[in-house]
């Protein structure tokens, strides 16, 4: 794999792009040209991608991978397992001497949010620098602690009257099973908070409401604190688990999570599985209520299914979920197709929905075999 940068004019231009495939002992050769209009304001703070980078060191002689004086090995997947505890990055961010004055001091913050609720982690950093036309931002960030989950790291440029001038962001997975300890949570104190006075069976419950928006670890410790049924120790996590979220408010972000358990209950629930635990009800607590939803109960080809569409997760724009009734009564929607990040993909979605011409075995077909249904399907995906 070969990474390449190339600085390009504010102005319209062509790409010739070269494909080399060798596969069953024949080499395949491909050419493509493709036509970018590159537009900027060199009036604002621009930003370069930001490079997770691998490793590094200092530049003896300059290459193809040096960048301010250090010869950075790009780290060119955005998953990082638990045998890698450092975030590295590189970025270049421009034009802060035009917007704020040549040598004037600014911040530069970077951190990591959750990609769920855009919530702050506490993993944290900043720099002091002086504007110029091109600065630099190479750091790194400790996640040996950091659990498992989606995020993004973000960059921040901060004024002296702390104004957020500009934003990048770049998403990244994150693979870390984290056990919780339960020493770290007996010395939690709840005297006083809002689940001092919850009872048992409700506590159970508030518990397995969190299955949606709680990553693997947090489930796995809930399932087991409810099969020791641990009262104290239920609360603790609890609690725990929202001050986590929220540490000013941990109260507020609950009330308003149990509000929206309870209108997926209400509105996604079967006879035998409550809405929270359904598939449009885990991506409705996880995300937030869709932009669009575009339903097709009656199709005589298809299944029932419904194509939610939101507007932006986190830094993702334009992304849709595809749920569909196998059973076609009732109301337990299964997610078919997502091409929202760390979410299931299923390149021929649209087959699946095709009951009646879709061969029960055949799913290695990406067409479906009635075209007017499957035109059907790509508008309303599309909307």
């Amino acid at each position: 794999f070969t990474k390449k940068d190339f600085s390009v004019a504010n102005k319209e231009i062509e790409r010739s792009i070269k494909y080399y495939e060798t596969a069953f002992l024949k080499q395949h050769e491909e050419d493509e040209l493709q036509e970018s209009d590159i537009k900027y304001d060199n009036k604002e703070i621009l930003f370069s991608g930001i490079e997770y980078v691998e490793s590094y060191t200092t530049t003896k002689q300059k290459n193809i991978l040096t960048k301010n004086n250090y010869d950075l090995v790009p780290y060119i997947a955005d998953f990082f397992p638990k045998n890698v505890n450092k975030l590295s990055f590189y970025c270049e961010f421009y034009n802060t001497n035009k917007i704020l004055g040549d040598s004037t001091d600014f911040l530069v913050k970077y951190y990591i949010e959750s990609t769920a609720k855009n919530k702050n982690n506490k993993n944290l950093g900043f720099q002091r620098q002086k504007a110029k036309s091109i600065n630099v931002l190479f750091a790194s960030l400790n996640i040996e602690k950091l659990y498992s989950g989606n995020y993004n790291f973000v960059i921040e440029i901060v004024d002296k009257k702390n104004k957020i001038l500009a934003t990048k962001k770049a998403f990244f997975q994150r693979s870390n099973p984290i056990k919780y300890n339960p020493e770290d949570l007996r010395k939690i104190d709840i005297s006083k908070t809002f689940v001092d006075g919850v009872s048992a069976d409700s506590l159970r419950l508030y518990l397995d409401y969190l299955y949606p928006i709680a990553n693997i670890n947090e489930r796995q410790f809930v399932k087991n604190q409810i099969d020791n049924a641990d009262t104290l120790m239920m609360k603790k996590f609890f609690y725990n688990f929202w001050i986590k979220r929220n540490p000013l408010n941990p109260d507020e972000d609950w009330a308003v999570y149990l509000k929206q358990v309870y209108k997926v209950n209400s509105n996604y629930s079967t006879q035998i599985k409550k809405g929270y635990l359904s598939d449009r009800g885990r991506v409705f607590l996880q995300y937030g209520a869709p932009n669009d939803i575009n339903e097709s109960k009656f199709s005589p080809s298809t299944y029932p299914y419904e194509i939610w569409h939101y507007y932006k997760i986190g830094n993702q724009t334009n992304r849709r979920f595809v749920f569909y009734n196998p059973n076609i009564v009732g109301n337990d929607y299964e997610l078919l197709h997502s091409d929202a990040q760390g979410e299931v993909y299923l390149a021929n979605w649209k087959l699946y929905l095709d009951k009646r011409n879709t061969p029960i075995y055949d799913h290695s077909q990406t067409e479906e075999k009635n075209k007017h249904w499957g035109e059907e399907i790509d508008e309303n995906f599309k909307k």
